[in-house]
């Protein structure tokens, strides 16, 4: 088993308080109580902003993929209606719309004209 090293020497107060402070989060991240009862230790503010930066990030970037997916979609839908018109007889489709009569005498000239 490898022999624990000593840490660096440090120079002023607040480079060993940081450097006491990592490891003092190294060890509550990475360690796990294995005797007697659990820390009551409450997680730190930044490990809880941590974890809902990542949600968030997680959750945008869905919505930006599925952003992205549609707006493929849509434009592959727009190139096939836009490329089956192009190709089709303009005419052949005009002639055959239904319009709605707004009255009587307008249906029984769309009768004679078709007879």
């Amino acid at each position: 088993m490898a022999r624990p090293t000593r840490p660096k020497v440090f120079g002023s107060p607040e480079e060993l308080k940081k450097y006491a402070d990592l490891v003092r989060d190294y060890y509550y991240l990475i360690g796990k109580a294995r005797y007697g009862k659990r820390g009551d230790m409450a997680p730190m503010s930044t490990e809880l902003n941590n974890s809902w930066e990542t949600l968030r990030m997680i959750q945008d970037a869905r919505r930006q993929n599925e952003q992205q997916r549609q707006e493929k979609m849509r434009q592959s839908k727009e190139q096939v209606l836009f490329s089956d018109l192009q190709s089709s007889d303009i005419d052949k489709h005009t002639s055959h719309v239904a319009t709605r009569p707004g009255s009587l005498s307008d249906m029984i000239g769309n009768y004679i004209d078709v007879q």
